[in-house]
């Protein structure tokens, strides 16, 4: 039993790393189409205290990870996102856009929810980016600011 739980979390592990890498591939190529992950019914569902571990995980590879660049919420959602529904856990991801300052210069956010409910974020992003835009094909659901 305990061993099938240790090899349960490697493979959560690994599949943070090749998402992780994914998510600079899209990131490099500036093209959030390619933004894909796709959700699983698994038998074998995921407890209440595996997806804090995976958070938690995850952070820690965007916080090293990610240096030297903006946007940590986009990876930090887009892996997440990737792992959660992997593991049957039916998360959306979020991106929210708006302008701001004389120049226009657009700002953003991503971030993840589950049924609806926004997950690990310490404000509403929705405060921010109130006007649902709609979801794509890929999953992704579109926000929008005021300014814009």
């Amino acid at each position: 039993m305990a061993m099938a739980k240790y090899f349960r979390r490697y493979k959560i592990f690994v599949l943070i790393g090749i998402s992780f890498f994914k998510a600079w591939r899209i990131k490099l190529g500036k093209d959030i189409t390619r933004v894909e992950y796709n959700y699983r019914e698994l038998e074998d569902k995921l407890c209440d205290a595996d997806i804090p571990l995976i958070l938690g995980w995850v952070e820690a590879v965007v916080r090293y990870g990610a240096i030297r660049t903006r946007r940590k919420c986009f990876f930090r959602a887009y892996i997440a996102a990737v792992v959660l529904n992997r593991l049957g856990c039916p998360v959306e991801m979020n991106v929210g856009l708006k302008g701001r300052g004389k120049r226009r210069i657009a700002s953003g956010h991503c971030w993840l929810t589950l049924n609806n409910r926004i997950v690990c974020e310490e404000s509403n992003p929705i405060d921010n980016f109130p006007i649902e835009i709609g979801q794509a094909e890929n999953g992704i659901r579109f926000w929008a600011g005021h300014s814009f």
